[in-house]
């Protein structure tokens, strides 16, 4: 068995799985009590019989208690070592209770009623490495009480036939026991496995938050609107200029998709096309007039670029958004200046040219030229 510590991470579903096979285990302990006590009825006082099933018994339900307050209780990750122990004292009592009814049940005269309290003592503790395995302490405290208050008392009444069901009967004992080790062994690196592997998704967790909140702070400080979705569509950045632009709080966008966030007029059409261009590896830029609400319109620039893994693949977006509206005016406004220049100096009747001051090459002339 792999030693365990009480401190490491393994330890709090080593408590959990124990908690987990505990009623199986005790319905299993009750009923072999109560066929043990049966066959032993008539060549043991009654009296010490029923006694010490009644303790059997007893603890069975106390133990019982244990287990539903254990699954009715919070925190059991933070006090797996309390729960641990509750279970350790109590499986040390139920020990001790089976090695004391191995003494008390064991007649005087039967040597076959004696092989069957060695083969009960033996067998509950073969059974006990399957559940209690997991955890080596916990096994030593139900097997040793319950193997060692007996065997002295078979021991003396040694001969040849004892020697030989006393040998037939721990080598099927070890038998079990070596298969019951290989099964605890199996659910510790199981559990193991487990852990590891969880520990590994939180790290990897905590690693993109971190650097989900430097990109955050980052895109926090630019003008234009910035925001970072999945391969879904759905938003996991923005930053503080997105939340202005729509007036919209950081937990109503966080979690949504873009087309739940983003108006229909915006989103459907050239903004949806172009991120499922996006998130096919392109580069995809956009431009056009837009309305975010009533008192909220202009000429908006954007630009989608993808966002690869260290294998080169897509997983996810970032979109940059500026609102260009006063170059596009002032775009617009020279646009059409200069058509009325070239319409003036077109229909003027007096031949005119441009000449380039560097070389006097023409550059325009008008038709009357």
């Amino acid at each position: 068995m792999q030693k365990i510590e009480l401190d490491n991470d393994v330890f709090p579903e080593i408590v959990e799985m124990l908690y987990k096979t505990s009623p199986v285990s005790l319905l299993v302990l009750a009923i072999t009590a109560a066929f043990f006590s049966y066959l032993q009825w008539a060549q043991v006082d009654t009296t010490v019989i029923i006694a010490w099933l009644i303790a059997i018994e007893t603890l069975f339900a106390i133990r019982l208690i244990n287990y539903f307050q254990y699954k009715r209780s919070g925190n059991k990750q933070e006090r797996s070592l309390y729960w641990g122990n509750r279970n350790l004292a109590l499986v040390l009592l139920q020990g001790i209770t089976w090695g004391v009814g191995g003494v008390l049940l064991y007649p005087e005269t039967s040597q076959e009623h004696q092989l069957i309290v060695l083969i009960m003592s033996l067998g509950v503790s073969a059974g006990a490495v399957t559940t209690l395995g997991i955890w080596p302490k916990c096994l030593l405290a139900f097997i040793a009480p319950t193997m060692l208050f007996p065997v002295p008392r078979y021991l003396e009444s040694w001969d040849t036939q004892s020697a030989l069901s006393l040998y037939t009967t721990a080598a099927l004992f070890f038998y079990f026991l070596k298969n019951g080790v290989r099964s605890s062994e199996m659910a510790f690196n199981s559990i193991r496995e487990k852990v590891e592997s969880r520990k590994k998704d939180h790290e990897i967790e905590v690693y993109r938050k971190a650097r989900l909140d430097i990109m955050e702070q980052m895109v926090n400080t630019a003008s234009s609107t910035q925001s970072y979705v999945d391969t879904d569509g759905v938003f996991q950045i923005v930053n503080n200029a997105f939340l202005k632009v729509h007036g919209k709080s950081r937990e109503d966008v966080i979690g949504k998709t873009m087309k739940e966030v983003l108006p229909p007029s915006i989103y459907e059409g050239e903004v949806a096309n172009g991120l499922a261009s996006c998130l096919t590896g392109k580069q995809v830029k956009l431009e056009g007039w837009v309305t975010v609400s009533s008192n909220a319109s202009g000429f908006v620039s954007s630009n989608m670029d993808p966002h690869f893994d260290e294998n080169g693949n897509v997983i996810g977006a970032v979109i940059t958004t500026s609102d260009i509206t006063e170059r596009k005016l002032a775009e617009d406004k020279l646009k059409k200046s200069w058509e009325l220049f070239i319409a003036a100096f077109s229909a003027t009747p007096i031949g005119v040219s441009i000449h380039r001051h560097a070389d006097s090459s023409f550059l325009f002339v008008n038709p009357a030229w």
